[in-house]
């Protein structure tokens, strides 16, 4: 995700690495206090992380505080992964409950 410059690494614990392919450098490592961490994807603006764990809600962080900025409820399954659309604006998620849900994002709401 992000500007294609990033790698996110996920902890089955309940961390997220955000790498910099062009140096090698950790820029910022979430921790998200969430039981198993599945996936996650970076907003083109890299201001944002969406993480999936084992529960069936998917999570917005803040990549510079770390925060917990939003929590998108609507699966009745565990998330498995997440993707952003490149324009940023819409991202789909896939869950056990053999649905692919696509939300809207809308900064600063």
């Amino acid at each position: 995700g992000g500007s294609g410059r990033r790698w996110l690494v996920c902890s089955h614990e309940d961390s997220v690495t955000v790498l910099d392919l062009s140096n090698g450098t950790e820029i910022a490592t979430i921790k998200t206090g969430l039981p198993n961490v599945c996936s996650a994807a970076l907003f083109p603006d890299d201001k944002n992380v969406l993480v999936t764990c084992e529960n069936t809600s998917l999570h917005m962080f803040d990549l510079t505080s770390g925060k917990q900025e939003t929590v998108f409820k609507g699966h009745h399954g565990r998330l498995w992964d997440v993707d952003i659309h490149p324009d940023g604006k819409d991202f789909a998620t896939a869950a056990d409950d053999a649905t692919v849900r696509v939300w809207k994002h809308s900064p600063g709401t």
